[in-house]
């Protein structure tokens, strides 16, 4: 986030969203109305944590210089509002297929997005899997870990939720989690506790193994 950094980095940053095909070190001195030392003390700074990189040579009067430009992880520093899109077409879909066609909708989607983690889990019997379950929620975003483990059965607990302001209003936005956890176990999963109804956290009961 922006927030995160000083005024003058924010200002540079936001100069070079501006102009996305980059600006050189003389220009950005021109309008930040700060010393050369100071702009490459910023340079310095943002280039090696991935926000911005040298782009194209400049030939000018003086010495040729590089222009800085915006990387797309400076990009991500902006704000975005990907929840309340999401939010729309969670709307419209439930207004044009109703409830239930939604949850079978987000299932299948659930069941798809599985196929393709498949590779990243890791062979071995139920117990490998669900940890295997977990490292892939962590990738996701989620803060999981797996909270009891018995002979074909498994709680998988989550302690945030990657989308808890669209399942607030949507909640059949969980049945995305409950197939896509359902696939990647091969077992029947149940939702016993969810954030966005007031729990403490997302609890995921793999109750059945499927055979």
């Amino acid at each position: 986030m922006l927030n995160n950094f000083g005024l003058r980095q924010r200002e540079l940053l936001t100069l070079l969203m501006e102009q996305r095909h980059g600006l050189t070190v003389d220009e950005l001195v021109k309008r930040l109305d700060v010393t050369r030392t100071a702009v490459n003390q910023h340079l310095q700074a943002l280039e090696p944590r991935g926000y911005v990189a040298k782009g194209e040579l400049v030939k000018t009067k003086g010495r040729p210089g590089y222009r800085y430009i915006l990387t797309p992880q400076g990009i991500d520093l902006f704000p975005k509002q990907y929840a309340w899109f999401a939010g729309l077409l969670l709307g419209l879909l439930k207004n044009q297929v109703g409830a239930e066609a939604m949850r079978e909708t987000l299932a299948g989607l659930g069941i798809q997005v599985a196929k393709g983690l498949m590779t990243e889990m890791s062979g071995g019997g139920f117990n490998a899997r669900l940890e295997g379950v977990v490292a892939v929620m962590q990738q996701l975003g989620y803060t999981a870990s797996v909270e009891s483990s018995e002979e074909g059965e498994g709680v998988i607990r989550a302690h945030n939720c990657v989308y808890h302001d669209l399942a607030q209003e949507h909640n059949e936005v969980c049945q995305f989690d409950i197939a896509l956890l359902s696939n990647l176990l091969g077992a029947e999963v149940e939702q016993q506790s969810c954030m966005a109804h007031g729990d403490d956290c997302c609890r995921f009961c793999a109750k059945k193994q499927i055979t």
